[in-house]
């Protein structure tokens, strides 16, 4: 069972970039999906213009499967 919650605002870490999103790590060792289309309102072509390996960004729990694993947006903080 995660220690986070639906709607909850975290900070986490981008440790893998690829085409579909980016994979983050968040401070308990919980890892979880930014998915391209929770970025940004708009089309994006080049994820690199929009994230970084190794930066920290501040993300909002969308999503929680039976493992742990998170599912978060980016997009759902500044609407």
């Amino acid at each position: 069972m995660s220690k986070y919650q639906i709607n909850q605002i975290i900070e986490g870490t981008i440790i893998n970039i690829r085409p579909f999103g980016a994979i983050m790590i968040f401070e308990d060792g919980e890892k979880g999906l930014l998915h391209i289309s929770q970025i940004a309102n708009t089309f994006i072509r080049n994820i690199n213009r929009y994230l970084k390996i190794g930066k920290t960004y501040k993300v909002k729990v969308i999503g929680i499967e039976e493992d742990g694993f998170l599912k978060v947006s980016m997009l759902q903080i500044s609407e």
